[in-house]
């Protein structure tokens, strides 16, 4: 039943309103352990549909520090970096069909800050699961 509220939760941000949904989703990282790698990407997907892009790469980045197991690593690291190749996808494809070229120079310095951030995050990824290992 936790799952399934969670699931809720986290798929329907915009219609939760009288909920703590980050403390509900950090009681159960608390209480079912063996669920770490869900909850914390079910808190990272409630805030990506609620449009807080950069919270939820604090809670991805949160959740790759404190995981302790290397299946909640798989998880967390793979959501994260489909997050961050899908948010890098989109924003290029924005930028063709906008074609404005008052723009350019800053669509092209996005483009590269979202290029930097995948590529940051993929050259870390040893570092990241040997400092899970050590956990």
């Amino acid at each position: 039943m936790w799952h399934e509220l969670c699931e809720l939760i986290s798929k329907n941000p915009h219609k939760i309103r009288s909920l703590n949904v980050d403390a509900i989703l950090r009681g159960g990282l608390r209480r079912y352990t063996d669920q770490v790698g869900n909850l914390w990407n079910s808190l990272a997907d409630y805030y990506i549909r609620s449009g807080l892009f950069e919270r939820a790469r604090d809670i991805y980045e949160e959740a790759i520090q404190t995981v302790t197991t290397v299946r909640d690593f798989t998880h967390v690291f793979d959501a994260y970096a489909q997050f961050e190749e899908l948010s890098l996808t989109k924003r290029m494809e924005e930028i063709q069909n906008a074609l404005v070229e008052d723009e350019e120079n800053d669509d092209e310095l996005e483009i590269e800050i979202l290029m930097a951030r995948f590529e940051d995050l993929i050259e870390r990824r040893p570092l990241l699961l040997n400092s899970v290992l050590l956990r």
